[in-house]
């Protein structure tokens, strides 16, 4: 039989996590090439998700070509090389992961797991290994998911920062084991020593000038997020990023609650379906550990004025009366940049009037 027949050809996957003890893909495509040799297989193809979780096959590219290329009319290759059960996946769903390993099954390709025991046996004993593995596999990821929380609620515990770029008027700092601080960190850069706590200090002058005097306008006049939008266009003002200053943006930077000084951890949650927002009773507060931006009474009143205004809702007069406002001030306007000229969201003129066009 010649070597490039389909039933000779193999394609290897490969994946390791954001967990620094995670196996690496080097150790996994050792095992797999010696286990290929023995068996006599070629590897053509590698698919590889690596810093990936594997509890969705969603954010996981490598694994999504796989399949495609598995489902396709001339797929090249009938065996797929995995080191263990867990580098297939660990799904919640224990069935998820024997949902796609059947897939395969039936468009003709077989998944072997090199480093198991079961690796090509089909006994109702190996089938009972298979599934035991795939349950330990998911319990594995619920136990370090509550480590890693617990890990996460003791440093916000101690006032320090878990993530995140913060808002105009704020950077992370570096601080040593001992509360000395170290270097300011730059937007995309990490500590420098795993041991390392980083907390939220106070950033450029111009910057927190800024956030204090959009405060002081929408907590003193009768501003609202839209006229702080057009004021912050109309001086060419942007982010620290460069971005700029949309409705979005402003409403979340009159949310922050690190101006006030408190930090609060954990308002949003990764879930099977996607993020969403947690219960109240399963975030982090901690009070009075940033230096504030933003003095408690100010704070106070620009959130009473957020929750009375998030009762009101534009009806379609008014929708419409924005929308003309900015088209007849930029004729050229694109929905991405509607928020921009102080209008709703895309969501609502479609979920109002069923297109832009209707509008």
């Amino acid at each position: 039989m010649k070597s490039n027949s389909p039933s000779r050809c193999a394609a290897q996957y490969v994946r390791m996590s954001t967990d620094q003890q995670d196996l690496s893909t080097g150790i996994q495509k050792t095992a797999i090439a010696a286990y290929a040799a023995r068996a006599g297989l070629t590897i053509l193809a590698t698919y590889a998700d690596e810093a990936r979780s594997g509890l969705r096959i969603a954010n996981r590219p490598g694994m999504r070509r796989l399949m495609s290329n598995v489902m396709g009319a001339e797929c090249p290759f009938r065996t797929i090389l995995v080191y263990d059960v867990s580098r297939w996946g660990r799904f919640q769903n224990t069935d998820a992961s024997a949902y796609y390993e059947y897939h395969c099954h039936l468009h003709g390709v077989e998944v072997i797991y090199v480093a198991e025991a079961f690796s090509t046996d089909l006994s109702p004993f190996s089938a009972l290994m298979k599934n035991m593995k795939r349950a330990m596999a998911a319990e594995y990821s619920r136990e370090l998911a509550v480590k890693v929380r617990s890990g996460i609620e003791r440093v916000v515990g101690q006032g320090y920062s878990a993530g995140g770029q913060p808002a105009i008027g704020l950077v992370r700092q570096a601080v040593s084991r001992d509360g000395v601080p170290r270097l300011v960190l730059r937007p995309g850069e990490r500590k420098a020593v795993q041991s390392d706590r980083v907390q939220l200090v106070h950033g450029p002058q111009h910057e927190i000038a800024l956030a204090r005097r959009l405060f002081d306008l929408y907590a003193n006049t009768p501003a609202n997020v839209n006229d702080l939008v057009r004021l912050l266009e109309a001086e060419g003002l942007r982010t620290g990023k460069g971005g700029k200053f949309t409705r979005r943006v402003v409403d979340a930077l009159l949310r922050f609650e690190p101006f006030a000084g408190d930090y609060v951890w954990g308002k949003l949650t990764q879930t099977l379906q996607g993020v969403r927002k947690a219960p109240v009773d399963r975030q982090l507060r901690v009070d009075n550990v940033v230096q504030p931006i933003i003095d408690r009474e100010t704070w106070d009143r620009v959130q009473a004025k957020l929750r009375a205004r998030s009762l009101f809702r534009r009806g379609e007069a008014r929708l419409l009366q924005e929308l003309a406002q900015a088209l007849e001030r930029d004729p050229d306007l694109t929905g991405a940049e509607l928020s921009s000229h102080g209008c709703a969201p895309t969501q609502t003129y479609l979920k109002t009037f069923g297109s832009m066009e209707a509008a």
